[in-house]
């Protein structure tokens, strides 16, 4: 019996201080789930309370997490009496070949950053970058998905867009058109800038202020090109822009304009009369 208790006591020797380190490892890891919790419920608030943007808020409410779980994870190996210096060197050293491995994820996730800090555009925003664009459907961490005016999606990588200019039609609340249209040059020019500033003054979507701007770009042999400058919003745009010529044509023939038509004028010196056909051969019969 005495054998027993002295094993047993041998045991809870050995046994009990890898009982303690366990069962503390276990409750600083419990803790620390529920703190780490508290925290990105914090950092939510906080970067919310800063108006960044909600892709951003959470990306980096995210990363604050995982974060604080790494440091945890640490913290509980090195209350369950592992050698955290081993262990911290392997990570750094697995970090440093993720972050080469996965180099081009990781700028198209920094250049996301960037553009939500920035936000030179927001979801439903028109945008033009570099060959690409179409309306902002979503704003990731990594990628954003456009969706073009013949309705294909788009997805560009955000490293993409931070390398290129970025072309907003929907920041300012109004946006010009610059048409233009050729009349010939025998047409009456005020009559037709009449005709047309009534055309456009009927049209809803076409805005009074700015004022509307019309006036002669070039002359050529027989006619004017006008350039006509309405303001209108993003929105109408690309409607106006294809239907606004047809209605320009039709007012310039109110105003009694004429579209210019291409003439040429032969002219031959005194003395020298038209050839006519058969009179070559006839010519080189004679001779």
């Amino acid at each position: 019996m005495q054998i027993d208790i002295d094993t047993l006591r041998d045991i809870l020797t050995v046994v009990g201080p890898i009982v303690l380190r366990i069962g503390g490892g276990i409750a600083v890891l419990i803790a620390g789930l529920i703190a780490c919790r508290i925290a990105r419920r914090g950092a939510l608030r906080l970067f919310r309370a800063a108006s960044l943007d909600e892709s951003l808020v959470k990306v980096l409410a995210s990363s604050v997490y995982y974060l604080l779980v790494t440091v945890l994870v640490i913290a509980v190996f090195g209350v369950m009496g592992v050698e955290t210096a081993s262990l911290i060197t392997i990570l750094g050293a697995s970090s440093l070949a993720i972050g080469l491995a996965l180099q081009g994820s990781l700028s198209n996730f920094a250049s996301g950053v960037m553009l939500m800090i920035f936000r030179p555009f927001k979801v439903g925003d028109f945008i033009e970058t570099g060959d690409f664009e179409g309306r902002v459907i979503e704003m990731g961490a990594f990628s954003t998905i456009l969706d073009t005016l013949d309705k294909r999606r788009v997805v560009i990588p955000n490293a993409y867009i931070a390398e290129k200019p970025i072309e907003n039609w929907s920041t300012n609340p109004e946006r010009r058109l610059d048409l233009t249209l050729e009349i010939s040059i025998a047409s009456d020019l005020g009559a037709v800038r009449r005709a047309l500033l009534d055309m456009l003054a009927a049209e809803s979507r076409v805005l009074r202020a700015p004022e509307t701007r019309i006036g002669v770009d070039d002359f050529g042999d027989t006619s004017m090109r006008l350039v006509v400058q309405p303001w209108c919003a993003p929105d109408d745009w690309w409607a106006l822009r294809y239907e606004l010529p047809e209605r320009m044509k039709e007012a310039v023939e109110r105003g009694g304009g004429a579209m210019p038509t291409p003439q040429r004028e032969i002219l031959f010196p005194q003395g020298v009369p038209a050839v006519k056909r058969g009179s070559r051969s006839a010519a080189a019969r004679e001779s």
